[in-house]
């Protein structure tokens, strides 16, 4: 078995935190955009609509099942979350959010 085949810690920890660096872009993301007003009502239900999923008492693997209860959770936010950007316009992507333009009418940038 030589090194080369076996994952480094360093290389594993670094995965991990560009992991969660991603999750939190994308939760930024997601909120910004729930905020913005040029993003269609019906496309904010997704989030919405996971959130109510989340707390609801019905799951679609049973309680019975510990680590893979949350888990489901934890899938069911993210797909909606990656849908949910993907339904989001592109033109609001390129929109200049209001910290944006508050830092350029203030001279700063």
């Amino acid at each position: 078995m030589s090194d080369e085949t076996t994952p480094n810690s360093t290389t594993t920890k670094a995965s991990g935190e560009s992991r969660m660096q991603e999750l939190l872009t994308l939760s930024r993301d997601v909120l910004r955009h729930m905020l913005d007003p040029q993003v269609p009502w019906a496309t904010k239900l997704i989030p919405v609509l996971a959130i109510i999923y989340l707390l609801s008492p019905v799951d679609l693997i049973p309680d019975t099942i510990p680590l893979i209860t949350q888990i489901d959770d934890l899938a069911v936010l993210l797909i909606a979350a990656k849908l949910f950007m993907e339904l989001v316009p592109d033109d609001v992507d390129e929109t200049p959010t209001v910290e944006a333009s508050y830092r350029v009418q203030e001279g700063e940038e």
